[in-house]
Parts: structure tokens; C-alpha cells; sequence
């Protein structure tokens, strides 16, 4: 056993554990245009949801497969200033609907009663 194996066998002792750093690419592959495409391509044009849809350029991850697939959508922006900046960006543009609001998820217990 190398010096390696040494230190690692004590860590391990210890409940840790060490492993090489790997540098991973960000993406290796564009998960999001290949789903898409492969809808499209099927005949079934995903609706799109985007909540926070900043100025709708900037740093979008969601703006070349609407204007490459023609997608239909929700993009919904809780700030005014970047709002107006994404009107002015899908202007002219019926595929997409803008909403300035923000969106709230409530957990809520529901209770289905029936009468059988």
C-alpha cells in the first residue's frame, strides 16, 4: 500500500473519504434542446412555463427553442423594469404570453369527499 492508500484508509477510519477532483464540463450535452427537439419532432410541441423569465435574452435558457420551434408558452417576470425589457423583446410575438407577477406555491391539504 502506496502513501496514497495509506491516508485514505485513515480517513476512511475517520468516516471520511477522499477522491480526485475531476473538472466536469457544464453541460456536457443540451439536455433541453434535444427533449424539445424530440417532442417537436413527434408531433407534440411542448407548453412552455418559465417563471422568471428575466428580459428574455439575457442569459435564457428557453429563448432559441421558442423562436426555433415556434413554442407556446407562460413567461412570467416578478420585476417591472425587466418586464417592460421582455415586452419589448417578444414584441410582435403571439407564441408567448407575458405575465408581471410572481408566483406562490401553497401547500395545502385538500379533502375529496364523495357521496357513494
Amino acid at each position: 500500500m502506496g502513501l496514497k492508500g495509506l491516508i485514505r484508509g485513515m480517513a476512511l477510519r475517520l468516516g471520511y473519504d477522499i477522491i480526485k477532483h475531476v473538472d466536469m464540463p457544464k453541460s456536457p450535452f443540451a439536455v433541453l434542446d434535444l427533449v424539445v427537439g424530440a417532442r417537436v419532432t413527434a408531433g407534440r410541441k411542448p407548453l412552455l412555463v418559465q417563471i422568471g423569465a428575466n428580459d428574455g435574452v439575457r442569459a435564457d435558457p428557453v429563448r432559441h427553442l421558442i423562436l426555433r420551434h415556434g413554442l407556446q408558452g407562460l413567461l412570467v417576470e416578478p420585476l417591472p423594469d425587466l418586464f417592460v425589457q421582455l415586452q419589448k423583446n417578444y414584441a410582435g410575438g403571439r407564441q408567448v404570453r407575458l405575465a408581471l407577477g410572481v408566483l406562490l406555491l401553497v401547500q395545502a391539504v385538500v379533502v375529496l369527499l364523495s357521496a357513494s
